[in-house]
């Protein structure tokens, strides 16, 4: 057993130190791990500031420490999981007629012709069936379009949707572009925290196997158990499985700001002047 006073900080043969919980890291090790915090905050758009890092330090570790010490196996996360249309759209209004049918194309490229008989309308695509409206956002380019559709996930023309709660197209809009930020928020940060610390008791795990004496010397005084191999996944640490999030208001402050330096060009934006 690790003897109390021991100063060589060394465990003794065939046995080997335990993190069981936050307590048992010297205060040096807690900082093991800011980097960590640095790339997670960065990937969720907030401010990491060194003040900022130590104040997340023990929320990481409790996180860390639930239900878990590092004798127990460490599992990754895994992807990210997908953002289905359910959780992402909104339901925003009904049809305010039946939609017109498609138009397919024929193998030339040219509009297929149809029967003259009146064709048959889905239910949901008959007048009163509901609207949804989803959100879509490209980062890289900027932009940030919005796609209406029925309950079967096929697109619609936005001029058919007669909008609940009286709402007009643009407060429409502004509801969806909340549900779908909402969703996305979650979505990325949990699969970001995940990762942190997943990655946090890997470096725990594999620290205190290597060299006990770090945390020992310390002033920390781990438990000690029979040795066993590290169980390592063998899945290296990659800061690339970070998902950056991108949200539907990061897109409109972009836009923000190219109006605002619109309105500082020196001559002026040039406004459509009236032909009368």
């Amino acid at each position: 057993m690790l003897a109390p006073d021991d100063p060589s900080g060394q465990v003794s043969p065939g046995l080997r130190a335990v993190l069981r919980t936050s307590a048992d890291l010297p205060p040096l090790q807690k900082t093991a791990c800011d980097d960590i915090l640095v790339a997670l905050t960065a990937a969720n758009g907030v401010a990491s500031s060194p003040a900022d890092i130590e104040q997340r330090r023990d929320s990481l570790f409790e996180a860390v420490f639930n239900q878990w010490d590092t004798e127990k196996r460490i599992h990754h996360p895994g992807k990210i999981r997908n953002a289905p249309a359910a959780d992402t759209s909104l339901l925003v209004g009904t049809w305010s007629q039946d939609l017109p049918p498609s138009k397919k194309k024929a193998p030339d490229g040219s509009i297929a012709l149809k029967p003259v008989d009146a064709p048959v309308i889905p239910v949901h695509r008959k007048q009163g069936a509901p609207a949804f409206l989803r959100p879509r956002l490209n980062y890289d380019e900027g932009s940030l379009a919005f796609k209406v559709f029925d309950s079967k996930n096929m697109a619609a023309n936005p001029c058919y949707v007669a909008y609940h709660n009286g709402w007009t197209i643009e407060q429409a809009r502004a509801e969806a572009i909340a549900k779908f930020d909402l969703y996305e928020i979650k979505r990325v940060t949990e699969h970001n925290r995940n990762l942190a610390i997943y990655w946090a008791r890997k470096r725990l795990a594999t620290g205190i196997s290597e060299s006990p004496h770090l945390y020992i010397a310390g002033g920390a005084q781990p438990y000690t158990v029979p040795a066993a191999p590290v169980q390592d996944d063998g899945i290296e640490e990659n800061p690339n499985e970070l998902v950056p999030l991108r949200t539907c208001r990061d897109i409109l402050f972009m836009h923000r700001m190219t109006v605002e330096c619109m309105m500082q060009i020196k001559n002026g934006y040039p406004m459509p002047a009236s032909p009368f």
